[in-house]
């Protein structure tokens, strides 16, 4: 399941720094974003992307509402 999940274009969009430490330890292949209040994140990110997951624990609602307009584009 792990090299399967390697092969794929996985966009991590927030997730607490320490788990996203961890994450990329087992899967470095995948883009992890921090999506901080204030940054930007340019749409051509999640082109190609086989999914994109959001942690909205760790994002505020204006990044995920952007980001989710963004992505029901593409």
């Amino acid at each position: 399941m792990k090299d399967y999940l390697n092969e794929l274009k996985i966009i991590i969009i927030g997730g607490h720094s320490s788990w996203v430490t961890k994450m990329r330890l087992n899967f470095p292949d995948w883009e992890y974003i921090s999506a901080t209040p204030n940054g930007t994140i340019p749409a051509s990110i999640v082109e190609n992307a086989d999914f994109v997951y959001f942690f909205t624990d760790t994002i505020s609602h204006a990044a995920y509402a952007c980001l989710k307009t963004i992505i029901q584009r593409h």
